[in-house]
């Protein structure tokens, strides 16, 4: 069938593009339980107390740094290619919220809801998608009308 202008109305692209944002909103929206259990666990059990950069990575034009403390057991605990923001280096003391349970589960400052935001995004991708979608269909069901 042909649109404006006599060209072939190319229903298949908004209808793939939006397919494509759906299964990416699919991605997103999949680690939102497994974030907030995570965040839900170091607000209800979660110790607060310094850590110390022991070494800076350079990741490309990211860094990340490795950070060790003492737990309330007086045990060592460390962490690796945690990512963290302001001033990276050696030495430099920042607040982390840890699990006693598992001091591997360490957030890097205040425990917060940021799974929300990656909750938002995921929702506004689904819902440019389902648009995208939309308009592939309506646009074909146009040609078939036709």
């Amino acid at each position: 069938m042909a649109g404006a202008g006599g060209r072939p109305d190319a229903w298949w692209i908004p209808f793939t593009l939006g397919l494509v944002l759906l299964a990416l909103a699919a991605l997103f929206l999949a680690g939102v339980p497994q974030a907030a259990a995570q965040r839900r666990t170091l607000l209800e059990r979660g110790v607060a107390t310094d850590a110390v950069i022991t070494a800076v990575h350079h990741h490309g034009r990211d860094l990340t740094a490795d950070l060790a403390w003492r737990t309330t057991a007086g045990a060592q605990a460390q962490v690796r290619d945690l990512d963290v923001s302001g001033t990276l280096a050696v030495g430099v003391r920042v607040p982390v919220v840890y699990d006693p349970e598992d001091p591997s589960d360490v957030e890097v400052g205040d425990v917060g809801d940021g799974y929300l935001a990656v909750l938002w995004l995921g929702v506004l991708v689904a819902a440019g998608g389902t648009v995208a979608v939309l308009r592939g269909l309506w646009v074909l069901r146009g040609q078939v009308r036709t």
